[in-house]
């Protein structure tokens, strides 16, 4: 188990509906509010995380994609080239 020292307190004001989603959350999942609470946190950080991989993912397709059509016109020009004499 984590050492009380690995914790930080702090107080924070919900809306009475949102603490009212986080009370049903936790009894569906048998959790406390607290450990509700973190675990969505900590869910939400890793998701924001892995959108900024995908993002970088696609950046770096996108830039593959230009790469392979500036080599396709290169090799239809070539072509085309070659057909015309």
């Amino acid at each position: 188990m984590s050492d009380e020292s690995d914790f930080s307190y702090f107080r924070v004001r919900l809306p009475n509906d949102l603490k009212a989603l986080i009370e049903e959350a936790s009894y569906a999942s048998k959790r406390s509010m607290n450990a509700e609470v973190i675990s969505r946190l900590e869910a939400s950080f890793a998701q924001d995380q892995e959108s900024a991989d995908d993002k970088e993912t696609i950046a770096e397709h996108e830039e593959r994609i230009r790469e392979l059509e500036f080599d396709m016109r290169r090799i239809l020009d070539r072509i085309e080239h070659e057909i015309r004499g």
